[in-house]
Protein backbone atom coordinates (compact mmCIF):
# COMPACT_ATOMS: atom_id res chain seq x y z
CA UNK A 1 0.00 0.00 0.00
CA UNK A 2 2.59 2.29 0.84
CA UNK A 3 4.80 1.77 -2.83
CA UNK A 4 1.28 2.32 -4.37
CA UNK A 5 1.02 5.34 -2.92
CA UNK A 6 4.08 6.37 -3.51
CA UNK A 7 3.78 5.53 -7.10
CA UNK A 8 0.23 7.65 -7.12
CA UNK A 9 1.95 10.84 -5.46
CA UNK A 10 5.10 10.55 -7.93
CA UNK A 11 2.11 10.30 -11.05
CA UNK A 12 0.38 13.36 -9.89
CA UNK A 13 3.22 15.15 -9.36
CA UNK A 14 4.59 14.70 -12.97
CA UNK A 15 0.58 15.27 -14.21
CA UNK A 16 0.46 18.93 -12.82
CA UNK A 17 4.11 19.80 -13.63
CA UNK A 18 3.11 19.37 -17.03
CA UNK A 19 -0.06 20.99 -16.80
CA UNK A 20 0.84 24.13 -14.96
CA UNK A 21 4.86 24.63 -15.67
CA UNK A 22 7.78 23.88 -14.44
CA UNK A 23 8.05 26.93 -12.03
CA UNK A 24 5.56 27.66 -9.46
CA UNK A 25 3.12 30.98 -9.58
CA UNK A 26 6.58 33.10 -9.86
CA UNK A 27 9.78 34.16 -10.34
CA UNK A 28 11.37 36.64 -8.70
CA UNK A 29 14.51 39.00 -10.30
CA UNK A 30 17.00 40.73 -7.72
CA UNK A 31 20.14 42.04 -8.68
CA UNK A 32 20.19 40.65 -11.54
CA UNK A 33 19.74 36.74 -10.35
CA UNK A 34 16.62 35.24 -10.55
CA UNK A 35 14.57 32.82 -8.01
CA UNK A 36 11.79 30.37 -9.31
CA UNK A 37 11.09 27.77 -7.41
CA UNK A 38 9.97 24.17 -8.96
CA UNK A 39 7.21 21.43 -6.95
CA UNK A 40 8.98 18.18 -6.80
CA UNK A 41 6.81 15.33 -4.27
CA UNK A 42 5.41 18.13 -3.26
CA UNK A 43 8.50 19.64 -2.06
CA UNK A 44 10.26 23.16 -3.51
CA UNK A 45 13.39 23.36 -4.56
CA UNK A 46 14.62 27.11 -5.23
CA UNK A 47 16.50 27.60 -8.31
CA UNK A 48 18.69 30.96 -7.91
CA UNK A 49 20.99 31.86 -11.10
CA UNK A 50 22.09 34.56 -13.20
CA UNK A 51 19.44 36.13 -15.12
CA UNK A 52 21.55 36.47 -18.54
CA UNK A 53 23.22 33.20 -18.10
CA UNK A 54 21.20 29.53 -19.22
CA UNK A 55 18.75 28.90 -16.42
CA UNK A 56 19.99 25.42 -16.30
CA UNK A 57 23.26 26.82 -14.78
CA UNK A 58 21.42 28.01 -11.80
CA UNK A 59 21.80 26.63 -8.33
CA UNK A 60 19.29 24.48 -6.57
CA UNK A 61 18.00 24.35 -3.12
CA UNK A 62 15.74 22.14 -1.16
CA UNK A 63 12.80 23.88 0.81
CA UNK A 64 11.88 22.48 3.86
CA UNK A 65 7.96 23.34 2.19
CA UNK A 66 5.87 22.80 -0.18
CA UNK A 67 2.72 22.60 -1.92
CA UNK A 68 0.43 19.45 -2.66
CA UNK A 69 -1.45 19.19 -6.00
CA UNK A 70 -5.33 19.01 -5.06
CA UNK A 71 -6.78 17.73 -7.94
CA UNK A 72 -9.45 20.66 -8.10
CA UNK A 73 -8.94 24.01 -6.83
CA UNK A 74 -4.90 24.35 -7.81
CA UNK A 75 -2.90 26.06 -4.95
CA UNK A 76 0.33 27.37 -6.17
CA UNK A 77 3.10 27.44 -3.47
CA UNK A 78 2.98 30.86 -1.15
CA UNK A 79 6.84 32.24 -1.00
CA UNK A 80 8.32 35.18 -1.46
CA UNK A 81 12.29 36.41 -0.47
CA UNK A 82 13.05 39.04 1.67
CA UNK A 83 16.69 40.11 3.30
CA UNK A 84 18.17 36.62 1.96
CA UNK A 85 15.61 34.14 3.68
CA UNK A 86 12.78 32.69 1.95
CA UNK A 87 9.57 33.18 3.61
CA UNK A 88 6.54 29.82 2.38
CA UNK A 89 3.30 28.76 3.91
CA UNK A 90 4.00 24.44 4.17
CA UNK A 91 1.10 23.06 2.71
CA UNK A 92 2.42 19.82 1.72
CA UNK A 93 0.42 16.38 2.65
CA UNK A 94 1.88 15.11 5.52
CA UNK A 95 0.24 13.70 9.18
CA UNK A 96 2.50 15.62 11.06
CA UNK A 97 2.02 19.01 9.26
CA UNK A 98 0.81 21.44 11.98
CA UNK A 99 -0.84 24.54 11.12
CA UNK A 100 0.68 27.03 13.75
CA UNK A 101 4.53 26.07 12.46
CA UNK A 102 3.47 25.92 8.56
CA UNK A 103 4.78 29.32 8.09
CA UNK A 104 8.90 29.72 7.83
CA UNK A 105 10.99 31.96 7.46
CA UNK A 106 14.46 30.44 6.47
CA UNK A 107 18.28 31.76 5.52
CA UNK A 108 18.86 31.13 1.98
CA UNK A 109 22.04 29.97 3.14
CA UNK A 110 21.13 27.43 5.33
CA UNK A 111 19.08 25.85 2.44
CA UNK A 112 20.22 22.32 1.29
CA UNK A 113 21.32 21.47 -2.49
CA UNK A 114 19.29 19.86 -3.97
CA UNK A 115 20.76 16.60 -5.90
CA UNK A 116 17.49 14.21 -5.91
CA UNK A 117 14.21 13.35 -3.98
CA UNK A 118 14.35 9.73 -4.08
CA UNK A 119 12.51 9.66 -1.02
CA UNK A 120 9.96 12.37 -0.62
CA UNK A 121 8.80 11.17 2.50
CA UNK A 122 11.97 12.52 3.82
CA UNK A 123 11.65 16.26 2.94
CA UNK A 124 7.64 15.78 3.62
CA UNK A 125 8.85 15.15 7.62
CA UNK A 126 11.61 17.69 7.41
CA UNK A 127 9.02 20.22 6.01
CA UNK A 128 6.42 19.83 8.76
CA UNK A 129 8.75 20.26 11.78
CA UNK A 130 11.67 22.84 10.95
CA UNK A 131 10.99 26.38 11.41
CA UNK A 132 8.37 27.45 12.71
CA UNK A 133 9.06 31.18 14.71
CA UNK A 134 6.05 32.75 13.64
CA UNK A 135 3.01 31.20 14.66
CA UNK A 136 0.83 31.29 11.38
CA UNK A 137 -2.48 32.41 13.52
CA UNK A 138 -4.27 33.29 9.92
CA UNK A 139 -4.08 29.62 9.40
CA UNK A 140 -5.38 28.21 12.72
CA UNK A 141 -8.17 31.22 12.62
CA UNK A 142 -9.40 29.79 9.19
CA UNK A 143 -9.18 26.11 10.12
CA UNK A 144 -11.37 27.20 13.24
CA UNK A 145 -13.97 29.24 11.46
CA UNK A 146 -14.48 26.70 8.28
CA UNK A 147 -15.95 23.76 7.82
CA UNK A 148 -15.22 22.53 4.37
CA UNK A 149 -11.36 23.83 2.99
CA UNK A 150 -11.67 22.58 -0.88
CA UNK A 151 -11.80 26.39 -2.12
CA UNK A 152 -9.03 27.81 -0.06
CA UNK A 153 -6.99 29.99 -1.70
CA UNK A 154 -4.07 32.00 -0.01
CA UNK A 155 -0.73 33.94 -0.91
CA UNK A 156 1.86 35.74 0.76
CA UNK A 157 4.25 38.62 0.34
CA UNK A 158 6.86 40.53 2.57
CA UNK A 159 6.83 44.35 2.81
CA UNK A 160 9.97 45.22 4.65
CA UNK A 161 9.94 43.92 7.88
CA UNK A 162 6.03 43.08 7.56
CA UNK A 163 4.02 40.24 6.28
CA UNK A 164 0.82 39.64 4.62
CA UNK A 165 -0.95 36.72 4.05
CA UNK A 166 -4.20 36.80 2.14
CA UNK A 167 -6.84 34.30 2.85
CA UNK A 168 -9.51 32.88 0.24
CA UNK A 169 -12.59 30.72 1.22
CA UNK A 170 -16.34 31.10 0.84
CA UNK A 171 -15.65 34.04 -1.08
CA UNK A 172 -14.31 35.45 1.10
CA UNK A 173 -11.46 37.42 1.61
CA UNK A 174 -8.84 38.14 4.59
CA UNK A 175 -6.19 39.99 4.71
CA UNK A 176 -3.46 39.09 7.70
CA UNK A 177 -0.80 41.72 8.52
CA UNK A 178 2.50 40.30 10.66
CA UNK A 179 4.20 43.60 11.83
CA UNK A 180 7.42 41.89 13.40
CA UNK A 181 5.13 41.36 16.63
CA UNK A 182 2.07 40.63 16.44
CA UNK A 183 -0.67 39.50 13.97
CA UNK A 184 -3.64 41.86 12.94
CA UNK A 185 -6.85 41.17 11.20
CA UNK A 186 -8.86 43.11 8.80
CA UNK A 187 -12.43 43.03 8.12
CA UNK A 188 -14.28 40.60 5.90
CA UNK A 189 -14.12 41.23 2.46
CA UNK A 190 -16.76 39.61 -0.33
CA UNK A 191 -14.67 38.17 -3.18
CA UNK A 192 -15.61 35.81 -5.64
CA UNK A 193 -13.14 33.58 -5.19
CA UNK A 194 -13.42 31.25 -8.92
CA UNK A 195 -9.44 29.89 -8.99
CA UNK A 196 -6.29 31.14 -6.94
CA UNK A 197 -4.64 34.58 -6.55
CA UNK A 198 -0.97 36.01 -6.19
CA UNK A 199 -0.31 38.77 -4.21
CA UNK A 200 3.04 41.09 -4.61
CA UNK A 201 4.28 44.57 -2.88
CA UNK A 202 5.21 47.30 -5.57
CA UNK A 203 6.54 51.39 -4.20
CA UNK A 204 4.22 51.33 -1.14
CA UNK A 205 1.43 49.17 -1.62
CA UNK A 206 0.33 45.30 -2.56
CA UNK A 207 -1.58 44.85 -4.75
CA UNK A 208 -3.40 41.38 -5.70
CA UNK A 209 -4.02 39.59 -9.20
CA UNK A 210 -6.94 37.48 -9.60
CA UNK A 211 -6.46 34.23 -11.83
CA UNK A 212 -8.63 35.99 -14.72
CA UNK A 213 -6.27 39.18 -14.80
CA UNK A 214 -8.19 41.39 -12.32
CA UNK A 215 -6.06 43.68 -10.65
CA UNK A 216 -6.60 45.43 -7.00
CA UNK A 217 -4.53 47.29 -4.68
CA UNK A 218 -5.28 46.63 -1.17
CA UNK A 219 -5.43 50.02 1.08
CA UNK A 220 -7.00 48.59 4.08
CA UNK A 221 -9.51 47.10 1.38
CA UNK A 222 -9.14 45.36 -2.22
CA UNK A 223 -9.67 48.69 -4.70
CA UNK A 224 -10.34 47.12 -8.43
CA UNK A 225 -7.58 49.09 -10.91
CA UNK A 226 -7.66 47.17 -13.85
CA UNK A 227 -9.25 44.07 -15.78
CA UNK A 228 -7.19 42.24 -18.63
CA UNK A 229 -8.11 38.41 -19.19
CA UNK A 230 -5.60 36.39 -19.68
CA UNK A 231 -5.28 32.81 -17.91
CA UNK A 232 -2.48 33.09 -14.88
CA UNK A 233 -3.56 29.24 -14.30
CA UNK A 234 -0.98 28.43 -17.63
CA UNK A 235 0.89 31.48 -16.87
CA UNK A 236 4.49 32.48 -15.07
CA UNK A 237 4.40 36.20 -13.22
CA UNK A 238 8.22 37.60 -13.52
CA UNK A 239 8.27 40.05 -10.25
CA UNK A 240 11.11 41.97 -11.25
CA UNK A 241 12.32 43.73 -8.35
CA UNK A 242 15.35 45.73 -10.54
CA UNK A 243 13.24 47.33 -13.03
CA UNK A 244 10.12 47.75 -11.11
CA UNK A 245 7.70 45.41 -13.34
CA UNK A 246 5.27 42.94 -13.15
CA UNK A 247 4.95 40.71 -16.30
CA UNK A 248 3.49 37.43 -17.19
CA UNK A 249 4.84 34.85 -19.20
CA UNK A 250 3.31 31.47 -20.57
CA UNK A 251 4.48 28.91 -18.53
CA UNK A 252 5.54 26.28 -20.98
CA UNK A 253 8.03 28.56 -22.32
CA UNK A 254 10.01 27.02 -19.42
CA UNK A 255 10.44 23.32 -20.85
CA UNK A 256 13.48 24.44 -22.16
CA UNK A 257 15.75 25.90 -19.41
CA UNK A 258 18.82 26.23 -21.69
CA UNK A 259 17.77 29.24 -22.34
CA UNK A 260 18.43 32.31 -20.34
CA UNK A 261 15.34 34.07 -18.55
CA UNK A 262 15.95 37.42 -20.28
CA UNK A 263 15.52 35.78 -23.55
CA UNK A 264 12.60 33.59 -22.35
CA UNK A 265 10.81 36.75 -20.98
CA UNK A 266 11.20 38.29 -24.78
CA UNK A 267 10.00 35.64 -26.44
CA UNK A 268 7.49 34.60 -24.28
CA UNK A 269 5.80 37.75 -22.50
CA UNK A 270 2.05 37.71 -22.35
CA UNK A 271 1.30 41.57 -21.23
Amino acid sequence: MKKLSLSLLFFFSLLTAFTQGKFDRKIIIADSNFYAVEIINQIGVLWIGNIAQPMDSAVRYIIPAGTKRRAVNYQPFAWDINNNSIFAINFTENAQNDRATSLKQIPLNNLEKYTSINNPAVYLNKAAIENGSIQNYPFIDTYKNNIYMDDLFFDLVTKGDSIYQFIAINNNLVVWLWDGRNWSKSTTFPMKVRSFFSVYAMDNDVYIIESNGVRSVYRNQPIVMASKYFDMYNSVMINNRDNNSIQFVNANAFVNTKLPLTQIIAQNKIN
